[in-house]
């Protein structure tokens, strides 16, 4: 489900794009290039790193936790019939409050933003909440942001027999704050292609214009580590749950 209550008017399209000279990067041509900034946030352990993957190489990745610090990675599209070049650029940014700095650089430069917390953790969406706030204070350039449930197959598998948060109590916080809402797992490439697309058609790109992209290039995943020999020790951080103890809330200050 979505919530629409924000939705833009069509006139309203395309404010957050940047045109680049065709110089600005190497073996362009003269093709005029748009350049899409889009940031990943939420708290650790919610799943940003896993749709971020299925989004860019149509892989889910189930082996242990690893803490993020910081991912950039990029998509390269022709669109409109090759007259044009998408460079989309993808941060999936650290779920640990030890990269303050670095978030808060991301939330003033990011063109648009997909805040994710856990269907199973309460704690996790009470943070996606501050971090809506914080992007609101500090980004001026009215960039749509998509709030997203992800992690719904442990509800549809049976793994967890209630919600953390309600969906009703979801919808109106996503039409009280300006930003559409969706319910995804990170294990299903459509389920993630949904978030994109819907966060494309707020402001970023036309359906048609999306519908027109076809993959040029990216970057490469990096190699996945292997699964730890050490039985018991999984080196996770502290899921939103547990950091939520210790944290104070806040509203446009990142200290």
């Amino acid at each position: 489900m979505i919530a629409t209550q924000c939705e833009q008017p069509r006139e309203a399209l395309l404010p957050a794009r940047r045109r680049l000279n065709s110089g600005a990067r190497r073996d362009r041509g003269s093709l005029p290039i748009i350049k899409v900034n889009v940031v990943i946030l939420g708290a650790s352990q919610v799943g940003k790193t896993a749709i971020a993957s299925q989004f860019l190489w149509n892989k889910f990745y189930a082996e242990r936790y690893k803490p993020t610090v910081e991912d950039f990675n990029w998509i390269e599209y022709t669109m409109n019939g090759g007259e044009e070049t998408l460079l989309f650029e993808l941060i999936d940014s650290a779920g640990s409050r030890d990269f303050l700095a670095m978030r808060k650089l991301y939330m003033s430069t990011g063109d648009a933003f997909v805040i994710v917390h856990a269907v199973d953790d309460r704690a996790s969406f009470e943070e996606a909440k501050e971090l809506r706030e914080q992007v609101r204070c500090l980004n001026t350039k009215d960039a749509p942001v998509i709030l997203v449930t992800n992690k719904m197959d442990l509800l549809h598998d049976g793994v967890i027999q209630r919600r953390a948060v309600s969906q009703e109590e979801v919808i109106e916080y996503a039409n009280s704050h300006n930003c559409r809402w969706i319910e995804v797992t990170a294990k299903e490439f459509s389920s993630v292609e949904n978030i994109f697309q819907t966060l494309f058609a707020q402001k970023l790109l036309s359906y048609q214009e999306y519908k027109s992209l076809k993959k040029r290039r990216q970057s490469m995943p990096l190699p996945q580590p292997p699964p730890s020999r050490a039985s018991g020790k999984t080196g996770r951080s502290a899921s939103a749950s547990e950091v939520s103890q210790s944290k104070s809330s806040s509203s446009c200050i990142l200290s």
